[in-house]
């Protein structure tokens, strides 16, 4: 697992973001064999809530038979919520889904 806040305030995730990965348990393929995903929570857009609380967004990836491949694409995740925000990382998200179509 890994945390970190996002810095600067150029886009539309604020300037104190603070994001969590996780490689977490997929959907065993029918073979019965194991499979993994890419999980990144992200805080949700907008303001505050009505107890102060801003809430959060789990994004998740396609099941991979490798811990190793779920692992990059968490990073490509996490590229895309850096450099631009929540829109982006749902476009790389769609991307890798289709992939596996």
């Amino acid at each position: 697992t890994l945390s970190w806040r996002k810095g600067g305030g150029d886009n539309s995730a604020g300037a104190d973001a603070e994001v969590t990965t996780a490689i977490v348990d997929g959907i065993p393929r029918s073979s019965g064999e194991a499979t993994w995903r890419a999980e990144v929570i992200i805080p949700k857009e907008g303001g505050s809530g009505p107890l102060g609380k801003r809430g959060t967004t789990a994004v998740r990836g396609p099941n991979r038979i490798s811990k190793d491949i779920a692992q990059e694409d968490i990073d490509k995740f996490v590229e895309a919520y850096r450099t631009g925000g929540a829109n982006e990382l749902r476009k790389v998200q769609r991307e890798l889904n289709r992939s596996w179509l």
